[in-house]
């Protein structure tokens, strides 16, 4: 049996002389773990292990030398700023985005941003806080953090300072202590998830969500591990209202802060042609899982919903086909004559013979694949809902047989 370590992130297995390690996260979480129950070989381990890095590094060679916005852009595989390499924990972070399908550019804002801030060691422990908390990332480069405050939206400390919705609070940036090693000192404070307990415990506290530029973190203190800091400048956008209740995480659900869930789920079966929606790559792991236990699911296509890439496409190994797919037709044969069969031909294919492509038809282009034209066309047209000024493609073995849009 493999030696392992399953840990609060993920898990680890020594593969090959090798430590490997894959995150809770990642869509191959749940396989690993699985193969890991059943003994598995090494060498299915590896490949489940390794199957998120060959999609990392396809997708950072696909953006090889490409510029995201004017100062920020992939050079040689290196997330850079104005041609510089920036923080390693930034980095890992948007190319983490890259491979669950989101779009750069909030977190090419929120590194323009973040390079405004006139501190070296703010810049550089605000990458460890992002990271560690899970803050979500807003379309203008900025993230969201939470903070107590009264019952009357008045601030804890002083009772002075109103944190209703819609306010922005504001000091002097040099009026904000910004030496790390003094965890209460002068300033505005904000925090992760994992601080709120730490901080006040009356019943009617309230939490409330703040929206903060990078450019004004000046400090996050150094004994509460990432948890909290100092600004010089916030806006109250929200209110967390079920904190006192479920003591629920909502931002760290989000990896771009947005309403809309971030990943959706395409099922198609016997009798099955229905959407799912996940709010974290996680999630839609999980649920791919769950469906593909039901045998009559061909398919799972999970799309990333703010970009329109493909994550991830699983086939059912056991899906159990559809009615009278499969079956001839008894017909009376000719008296003396010989009945050819034909190696190759469509009926004796037990490949899905229908594939959708959008925005080309090369096999990068694959979209989708089916057993049934029907299902196929459907699909199709859901797709170019999706994506209306891209051509679609679908094909029946290899041959084009309908063009939508484009």
């Amino acid at each position: 049996m493999a030696s392992y370590i399953l840990t609060t992130d993920g898990v680890s297995v020594y593969v090959k002389g090798a430590l490997k390690s894959v995150s809770r996260d990642s869509l191959a979480y749940p396989q690993v773990v699985e193969a890991i129950q059943r003994d598995a070989g090494p060498e299915e381990l590896e490949r489940l292990m390794t199957s998120d890095l060959h999609k990392v590094t396809d997708a950072i060679e696909a953006l090889k030398d490409q510029r995201i916005t004017d100062a920020v852009a992939i050079e040689g595989g290196v997330v850079t700023y104005k041609g510089q390499p920036v923080n390693e924990t930034l980095t890992a972070r948007m190319l983490r985005e890259l491979r669950e399908g989101f779009n750069l550019k909030p977190m090419a804002r929120f590194l323009e941003n973040l390079m405004q801030n006139t501190s070296y060691r703010a810049i550089q422990d605000l990458c460890t806080f992002i990271d560690y908390g899970r803050m979500p990332i807003t379309e203008d480069g900025c993230f969201l953090a939470y903070k107590k405050v009264r019952a009357d939206y008045r601030d804890i400390r002083t009772g002075t300072i109103d944190n209703s919705v819609g306010q922005v609070v504001s000091m002097p940036r040099n009026g904000v202590d910004e030496d790390p090693n003094r965890t209460c000192s002068f300033g505005l404070h904000a925090c992760s998830f994992k601080y709120l307990p730490c901080y006040s415990s009356m019943p009617n506290d309230r939490v409330v969500v703040c929206k903060i530029n990078p450019a004004d973190v000046v400090a996050i203190p150094a004994d509460y591990h990432n948890t909290k800091m100092r600004v010089s400048r916030y806006e109250v956008i929200d209110e967390l209202e079920s904190y006192q209740q479920e003591r629920r995480d909502r931002l760290a659900e989000r990896e771009i802060a947005t309403e809309q869930a971030a990943f959706e789920l395409r099922v198609v079966g016997i009798d099955r042609d229905y959407r799912e929606f996940a709010e974290t790559m996680r999630s839609a792991g999980e649920m791919l899982d769950e469906l593909l236990e039901d045998e009559e699911v061909e398919s799972v296509t999970v799309l990333n919903k703010s970009t329109g890439v493909q994550v991830e496409y699983r086939s059912n190994p056991n899906f159990v086909g559809y009615p009278g797919e499969g079956e001839e037709e008894e017909e009376e044969e000719p008296s003396g004559a010989e009945v050819e069969s034909v190696a190759g031909s469509p009926a004796s294919s037990t490949e899905s013979p229908y594939r959708v492509y959008l925005g080309g038809d090369q096999p990068e282009h694959i979209h989708g694949t089916f057993a049934k034209i029907d299902m196929a066309m459907k699909y199709a047209a859901c797709v170019y809902v999706d994506h209306p000024g891209q051509p679609i493609f679908v094909k029946e073995h290899g041959k084009t047989i309908a063009v939508i849009g484009g």
